[in-house]
């Protein structure tokens, strides 16, 4: 936890950190308790921990901080629910909740749906995975990746915070996109350029089935 003026107390040092680094394209995934953080963040983005908190709240307390990408059609995604939960109805209202808090952050973007092992790969090409506490099923309130039965989502950043250092998080460009699995992050793009439809400026991710 840090005490700064004008910075959530509950956003740790190292994910400060993670938020200044993150430019163009770059994406900020938040995992719940279920979620396979650690296999994921083996190939290449950081783990950040975030014990004890939820999604939801994290995912308020990042967006006073990191704008989200408006050169994308949906700067959010969630992982879609798997056949078997959709088939027997399963409700998930902690959706609606990450909705909400994208909407007071002015993003007018509906979260965008991404198929469970779609999300698994795009959650590897990520710039960093925050590990929260909370578990909740799809109908939980939680943004991040989906790990399982629960739910997780994505943030795509729109550029570098001032002095601070991420998110729903978000993905800067650093290099032209290639077309590959994720969503799309680079530094330094113009406009428009190298982004993935459904993916904005600060994207996050966040884990559900």
């Amino acid at each position: 936890m840090v005490v700064l003026k004008g910075v959530p107390a509950l956003l740790s040092p190292e994910l400060l950190y993670a938020l200044a680094r993150m430019g163009h394209g770059d994406e900020i995934v938040f995992a719940d308790v279920n979620f396979p953080t650690s296999s994921i963040c083996r190939g290449g983005p950081e783990e950040i921990r975030a014990d004890g908190l939820g999604i939801p709240q994290l995912l308020e307390a990042v967006l006073k901080l990191l704008p989200l990408d408006t050169y994308v059609e949906t700067p959010a995604a969630v992982m879609e629910l798997v056949p078997s939960d959709r088939k027997t109805g399963l409700q998930t209202p902690v959706w609606r909740s990450y909705q909400s808090i994208l909407f007071e952050a002015g993003c007018v973007s509906t979260l965008a749906k991404i198929e469970r092992f779609e999300f698994y790969e795009r959650a590897k090409k990520a710039f960093a995975v925050v590990a929260t506490g909370p578990s909740f099923r799809h109908a939980g309130a939680d943004a991040g990746m989906n790990g399982g039965s629960w739910t997780s989502g994505s943030l795509r950043a729109w550029g570098r915070l001032p002095c601070l250092g991420p998110g729903l998080v978000s993905r800067t460009s650093r290099r032209p996109w290639r077309a590959g699995r994720p969503l799309g992050w680079r530094s330094g793009a113009q406009p428009g350029e190298g982004t993935l439809p459904g993916v904005s400026h600060c994207q996050g991710l966040t884990s559900d089935p």
